[in-house]
């Protein structure tokens, strides 16, 4: 699964906060073991 910028979720990447859908996401990812990558997360800078 890839994240990709969504520019309404880089306020709370800039926060320091991951928002709540991507944690949702991520559960499940974890959960089922799949791969995940967050673009938006690490293109904030």
């Amino acid at each position: 699964m890839m994240h990709f910028v969504d520019p309404s979720k880089m306020k709370e990447y800039r926060g320091g906060e991951e928002p709540a859908v991507i944690q949702n996401h991520n559960s499940v990812c974890k959960a089922l073991q799949c791969i995940y990558y967050q673009f938006g997360k690490r293109s904030y800078g």
